[in-house]
């Protein structure tokens, strides 16, 4: 079984890697980068300005399921496997950035549905281009989403839980 994984991995990823050019190359090298992140903060910025209490909370799950999801990935998993790059450099198994990017995604899907879709293309697209690049196996980045979202639903099902312990109960009706 492991043995058909690597062989799909080993396929997957050279046909990925075929799509490479120097244009993409910039384009997907920016998006993985964590200065992507950047482009995005006079967004969230305004969003906190307008939502204020809601937003934070919601910026607070995100960096709970992110924070979970890099230590689980960085910490215990890859020391744990030493899968190495398709590159030959550092550890890859599983992918951090599809844990976090999904984490956050997933996370986000759940506090703001109006933008689940594109927070998850986003991750997905992330995921992808770390194929693409040659920084991950097709295997890394699918088990890095799983956990992600896993780490992510594990996050709302506990503020759900406290938010069901902190809020007054509901008035009787006549």
């Amino acid at each position: 079984m492991l043995d058909s994984i690597l062989d799909a991995d080993q396929s997957l990823s050279t046909a990925a890697q075929s799509l490479r050019s120097p244009v993409l190359d910039v384009i997907l090298s920016a998006i993985s980068s964590p200065w992507a992140l950047f482009a995005v903060l006079p967004l969230v910025a305004w969003w906190v300005w307008r939502k204020r209490r809601a937003a934070i909370v919601v910026l607070l799950l995100v960096g709970v399921a992110v924070g979970l999801s890099d230590a689980i990935t960085g910490l215990v998993m890859k020391p744990a496997f030493a899968r190495t790059r398709p590159n030959g450099t550092r550890l890859s198994f599983p992918s951090s950035h599809a844990s976090n990017t999904t984490a956050a995604a997933v996370v986000l899907a759940f506090e703001i549905p109006p933008i689940a879709v594109p927070a998850l293309a986003g991750a997905a697209v992330v995921s992808c281009a770390r194929v693409i690049e040659g920084k991950h196996w097709p295997s890394d980045v699918v088990v890095g989403g799983a956990i992600g979202a896993a780490v992510a639903g594990a996050v709302e099902l506990v503020r759900k839980r406290l938010a069901r312990r902190t809020s007054p109960p509901a008035a009787a009706t006549p």
